[in-house]
């Protein structure tokens, strides 16, 4: 191959990532390269290959990260989202119990209790906030009708 059919093809696969099409890319760059358009779609079609190739090294790298992530949050115990929500629920449906310890003439003693109520309403707020059910209800509004609404009354006996 070519430096310079190399090189052309590198700054296709530029132009491709930057998001310009056939005609974008060919209408820019096809006086400077001076080639016949059956020259250039096979430039195209090479440039095209290796973008692929680009784009599966990119998802490899970014499923590898992802699985690395995942990995990572599981060998330091993290939870989660699922995993949350189910101890939430569990908080408020009092499925869930908690260790409490007291100190009993001297002695350290630990019973296990259900969540109280303050621990069920704090629960059932996070819950509310991880899965949306705070965010308020989108009302759309006809102008019209508020405007008709606003107009003064006729009552009986009134001209």
């Amino acid at each position: 191959m070519k430096p310079n059919k190399q090189k052309i093809i590198d700054s296709i696969v530029l132009e491709i990532e930057s998001g310009k099409s056939y005609s974008e890319t060919l209408a820019v760059n096809g006086d400077k390269w001076q080639l016949s358009e059956r020259t250039f779609d096979r430039y195209w079609k090479k440039a095209n290959e290796a973008y692929s190739v680009i784009l599966a090294d990119r998802k490899k790298i970014f499923d590898f990260q992802t699985t690395q992530n995942y990995i990572d949050a599981v060998e330091r115990g993290l939870m989660t989202k699922y995993e949350k929500l189910r101890l939430l629920e569990d908080i408020m449906t009092g499925k869930k119990e908690f260790e409490k310890v007291f100190i009993v003439h001297g002695k350290k003693e630990t019973i296990m209790v259900k969540a109280d109520a303050s621990d069920v309403m704090r629960a059932i707020e996070i819950h509310n906030r991880m899965t949306g059910d705070n965010e308020a209800e989108k009302v759309k509004t006809d102008l019209a009708d508020c405007f008709w609404n606003m107009r003064p009354k006729k009552y009986a006996g009134t001209t």
